[in-house]
C-alpha cells in the first residue's frame, strides 16, 4: 500500500515533528505505538534504524526541534524541513566538536547518543537517557549552560540543560581542556 498525506505547510496550526522510540536513543518501537503515545494528524516511518537489539540506532542523521540528537559517518540521505518550512533532501556531512571559548581549543567528537567504543570522545544529551552508562575507567565531563560543572569517571548523570563529554583512551589527551567553573 501507498498512502500520500498532503499538508500545507504554511498553515501556523501544524508543523511535522520527528520523535524518538520512547522518546529516546537505544530503543525500538511501532510507528502505531509511537502515534498513540504523540497523537499526530498523520505519522510516518521516517528513518532508518537497525533493528538489532544490541544495536538500535539510526543509520544516519537525526535532528528534532533544532537540535542534533545523532550524526553518524555512514553516508545516508536525510530529509529536514528549513525554520521557513522550506523541504531540503540530501546527504549531511557531519564532524561534531567541542569549542573551549576561553582558550580557544578544540577538538571532533567521534559521534553522539551512542555507545561510547575505544579511544572515542563522545557527546551524551538526555535523548540517550538518564545517564551516560559508561564504566568507570572514562572521564566525564558535565556541562550545564555551557559552564563544565563537574568531571567524574563514568556513568554520569546527563543534564536536561546540557550534555556530558566522554572521554576513553586516546581522547584522554582532551582532558586538559576541562575545569569545573570554565
Amino acid at each position: 500500500h501507498i498512502y500520500v498525506a498532503d499538508i500545507d505547510l504554511t498553515r501556523g496550526d501544524l508543523r511535522v515533528q520527528p520523535v524518538l522510540a520512547w522518546d529516546r536513543m537505544e530503543r525500538l518501537e511501532s510507528v502505531s505505538s509511537m502515534a498513540n503515545r504523540h497523537n499526530p494528524l498523520v505519522a510516518i516511518n521516517g528513518s532508518f534504524f537497525n533493528r538489532n537489539p544490541s544495536d538500535t540506532f539510526p543509520v544516519g542523521f537525526l535532528m528534532i526541534d533544532g537540535r542534533v540528537v545523532y550524526f553518524s559517518h555512514a553516508h545516508r540521505s536525510a530529509f529536514g524541513l528549513t525554520r521557513e518550512n522550506i523541504p531540503l533532501l540530501g546527504y549531511p556531512k557531519t564532524q561534531g566538536s567541542i569549542y573551549i571559548e576561553n582558550t580557544g581549543e578544540y577538538f571532533y567528537v567521534t559521534g553522539m547518543n551512542r555507545e561510547r567504543k575505544a579511544n572515542e570522545a563522545i557527546v551524551f544529551t538526555t535523548e540517550y537517557g538518564p545517564r551516560t552508562e559508561t564504566t568507570s575507567a572514562d572521564m566525564e565531563i558535565v556541562v550545564k549552560n555551557n559552564v563544565v560543572t563537574s568531571i567524574g569517571t563514568g556513568n554520569m548523570q546527563i543534564p536536561v540543560d546540557g550534555f556530558v563529554i566522554s572521554l576513553q583512551g586516546e581522547a584522554m589527551r582532551y582532558a586538559g581542556m576541562f575545569t569545573v567553573g570554565a
